[in-house]
């Protein structure tokens, strides 16, 4: 795990991320996603790109260690003024539930979550709590809109006055909200919250809390068909965390535009088992097609997927090196080059991988040639079929 350093807090660690190897990437070599960003750095860790955000170019990246202590029901926390606060941790909080369920859906995406380090564990982890605070952002906003002013002064009001006003055991706090709240197809619902506060000593108390208004404004609806309940919610939550990473083809626009002004394509690969990956046109294009390229002279390591147009007659020989013919499985590999000979003929022979090919490593379609004649013009194609290189020659004639 690397990073950027929070100066302000050193337990901060969402901008971390796991340092990657690119093996197929000519210009960057090293990446690392940081909080949704991706930053490619170079071997000393300082960060030469980032397509996203391009404030952290030349930013030192920074080693992370994290080691988690094992951990008791008390916690300390720090108060606003800086006091440190014992706290109990007894039961979950909804921000908690729904952090819980989206680490659970994040776990199940990761590839060998068992051997994360504590670094990677804990980062994980602060990015459920990330989702889980989005998703009460979220539900506040949803909420039923009580921004009116209040009709009644003193603690009445909304539901953080009524939580925070006190009552006693005999006399509960009734706050009266502004409006009343009907729900589609149902009756009206007084907008009130009936806090009961039981005094009691050594064992806790007991009490009620009557929530119609904000379960309703959180979306339940119990007597709906079907019904909207805070498991089907819970359900909404964990099909999107789970689909986040996946395109419906219902909802992805076809491109109608000029091919030109692709720049790049988004894949997946086995080498890249984390985030998928930006791949530039030309590359694409290497691949899939034959790019025009002018040359002085012929090439001393011809590439795949390059048409080569030579400008410069050639001498009394050509050696043309080919590389591996078996790069790759199912896949072929070819360039084509055109040349012209210059007044004597010339010597034609290859190597392959840099040695003398080994027998059947080269078979000719058509006429094996040895020497190629004088002030002749030629196209010659090179494929890599999987077993073998496989050429092919023709003149150019008027």
């Amino acid at each position: 795990m690397i990073g950027i350093r929070n100066t302000l807090d050193d337990t901060d660690i969402l901008m971390t991320g796991r340092a990657e190897i690119i093996y197929d990437n000519l210009q960057y070599r090293y990446r690392v996603s940081l909080c949704g960003k991706t930053c490619y750095f170079d071997t000393g860790g300082l960060i030469v790109n980032c397509p996203e955000d391009s404030s952290l170019v030349n930013t030192q990246l920074m080693l992370v260690k994290v080691v988690l202590d094992q951990t008791t029901t008390n916690v300390i926390t720090r108060s606003s003024g800086g006091t440190e606060v014992n706290k109990t941790i007894s039961s979950a909080n909804p921000r908690d539930e729904f952090a819980m369920e989206v680490l659970n859906a994040i776990i199940q995406k990761q590839e060998n979550p068992q051997g994360f380090d504590d670094g990677s564990m804990l980062r994980t982890a602060q990015q459920a709590y990330r989702w889980a605070n989005a998703m009460m952002e979220a539900a506040a906003d949803n909420r039923y809109d009580d921004t009116q002013a209040p009709t009644q002064g003193g603690s009445t009001g909304d539901v953080a006055n009524a939580i925070n006003a006190k009552g006693t055991a005999s006399t509960p706090l009734v706050v009266k909200g502004n409006t009343t709240y009907t729900p589609s197809g149902g009756t009206a619902i007084p907008d009130v919250l009936n806090v009961n506060v039981v005094a009691g000593g050594g064992g806790g108390g007991g009490g009620s809390v009557n929530l119609d208004t904000l379960i309703a404004a959180l979306g339940y609806n119990a007597s709906a068909t079907p019904a909207v309940t805070q498991e089907s919610k819970m359900d909404e939550l964990i099909d999107a965390v789970t689909n986040s990473s996946q395109l419906k083809k219902a909802n992805v626009a076809e491109f109608t535009g000029a091919t030109s002004t692709i720049d790049y394509f988004l894949i997946y690969s086995d080498n890249n088992n984390v985030h998928p990956y930006k791949l530039p046109r030309t590359t694409f294009d290497r691949m899939y097609g034959l790019l025009p390229s002018s040359q002085t002279t012929f090439p001393l390591a011809p590439e795949h997927g390059y048409y080569y147009r030579v400008s410069t007659a050639l001498g009394s020989s050509l050696t043309i090196n080919l590389g591996s013919y078996t790069f790759l499985v199912g896949a072929v590999r070819i360039f084509i080059a055109r040349f012209t000979v210059g007044s004597s003929a010339c010597a034609l022979s290859f190597t392959v991988n840099g040695d003398t090919p080994a027998a059947g490593a080269v078979k000719w379609r058509g006429t094996k040639l040895t020497s190629l004649d004088a002030d002749t013009e030629y196209e010659m194609d090179f494929v890599a079929n999987g077993s073998c290189w496989t050429v092919g020659a023709t003149k150019i004639v008027s």
